[in-house]
């Protein structure tokens, strides 16, 4: 979760949609965000299955590496 302001502040320079938002807006924050861990509990699922697989944590992966990257290259250019 982050506050709504922090999301408007920045929205224009995120890259991401859906749940590779939070990864994005911590790495397009210019300044260090306070992460806490905050415990949710879910129930059992009764149907269907996750969308959690390979190629989404392989997709999650190339985006904070891409990421990074265009943020090192802006720090260069300046």
């Amino acid at each position: 979760m982050f506050k709504k302001d922090i999301y408007v502040k920045h929205k224009k320079k995120l890259f991401a949609k859906g749940y590779k938002i939070l990864a994005d807006l911590i790495y397009s924050t210019p300044k260090k965000l306070k992460i806490i861990d905050c415990e949710i509990y879910f129930d059992l699922r009764k149907s269907g299955k996750s969308k959690m697989n390979l190629i989404v944590l392989l997709r999650l992966i190339l985006f904070i590496i891409r990421t990074f990257f265009i943020r090192w290259r802006k720090k260069i250019a300046n």
